[in-house]
């Protein structure tokens, strides 16, 4: 069977990792022959080599000598879908979901089964945009998708409220590490780790005045902030402005994200919307543990006062931090729980269920 998989690129993101543990999988499994990556562009930071390069078959629309660029995504991926003819696809988000259910609508005879991941909290996005047109597209197509994974349980519910579709459409799937037993490292690099894009949905200014609090505590405390986006000169800015530049390192994404992880203390998160975030599964995997802002789904993966703090203020993030880097034996404790937690709840063994629900003839 020939399996299609589309999202934006193979750059920086959780989407991202699990994409490439799952396309791995699948290529491992005698009965699929193909699969086909459909991707908008290659970033200059990516995953591609990562993948099994056997029965791996490449469309990225930017290298495309059949697509001009004027031409949009939506219009690449129904190409290369009529083009592939696949028998199941996987669409990441709804930009990518809409237009495979699209091509499936009109295909001439019998349709792949289209299962979608919806792996960030829709409607906060598409509010945040202000994108009403994006709203209704989802309400009218969605519901004629074979499946729709969705990763929490805070994901799930919104799909059903905001957008009424219908329960039996959806199943819950958890992200997951693929981080085995953590290695045991000599001591610790970085006292507090940020790990993720540099955009708005991340608020990461937050962080930085955080840490400003936490260095007048603590003043030889160092935080690492790995990632890129656009907010990046922004934020190093900023780091200057609040005079904490000599104790922040900014760190370019790199496939060693697990390692600087490990070297960390605890790591901040302050999403303003999240799905599930597989970093923060890597870091309770890693014995990081998490001190968060209370997001719709934190719930889902971190456990108050047991693997991580979630907050409510600045000021609440700032305490538990300090909390935390003041107190070893809490937080040795806190990541003991941590770890054990990721290995019951966020196993690889999720990334084999989506390649079951791909490769099975009833997409169940």
């Amino acid at each position: 069977m020939k399996i299609a998989i589309i999202f934006f690129q193979l750059g920086i993101g959780g989407i991202q990792r699990k994409t490439v543990d799952l396309i791995n999988i699948l290529t491992h499994q005698k009965k699929v022959k193909e699969v086909h990556v459909i991707l908008n562009t290659r970033e200059n930071f990516n995953m591609i080599p990562l993948l099994n390069q056997k029965k791996l078959r490449l469309h990225i629309k930017q290298e495309s000598i059949l697509c001009p660029k004027k031409i949009p995504f939506w219009f690449f991926i129904n190409t290369m879908l009529l083009k592939t003819h696949p028998d199941s696809t996987l669409a990441f988000l709804d930009y990518c979901s809409i237009a495979s259910l699209h091509y499936a609508k009109y295909k001439p005879g019998k349709p792949p089964r289209i299962i979608l991941c919806e792996d960030g909290l829709t409607s906060a996005y598409t509010n945040y945009h202000q994108d009403p047109l994006r709203q209704w597209l989802i309400r009218r197509h969605y519901p004629s998708a074979d499946r729709i994974i969705c990763p929490s349980r805070a994901i799930r519910n919104q799909l059903i409220r905001k957008y009424k579709i219908p329960i039996e459409k959806l199943v819950i799937i958890p992200n997951w590490s693929s981080v085995g037993k953590p290695n045991k490292i000599k001591g610790k690099k970085y006292d507090v780790i940020f790990a993720g894009r540099f955009e708005h949905q991340k608020n990461v200014s937050y962080i930085l005045k955080a840490f400003r609090d936490i260095n007048n505590v603590l003043p030889f405390a160092t935080l690492v902030m790995v990632g890129e986006g656009s907010q990046k000169p922004r934020l190093l800015k900023l780091a200057r402005f609040l005079n904490i530049r000599h104790n922040v390192s900014f760190r370019s994404s790199t496939n060693r994200i697990n390692r600087i992880i490990q070297q960390s203390r605890i790591m901040l998160l302050s999403s303003r919307y999240e799905g599930m975030p597989v970093v923060a599964l890597e870091s309770l995997a890693l014995g990081t543990p998490i001190v968060t802002t209370n997001f719709i789904g934190v719930k889902d993966f971190i456990r108050h006062g047991e693997n991580g703090f979630i907050c409510h203020s600045k000021k609440e993030m700032i305490s538990y931090a300090l909390q935390l880097l003041q107190h070893n034996k809490l937080r040795k404790h806190m990541a003991l729980k941590a770890i054990a937690r990721a290995q019951k709840d966020f196993s690889r063994k999720h990334a084999f269920r989506y390649a079951q629900m791909l490769t099975n003839s009833d997409g169940k």
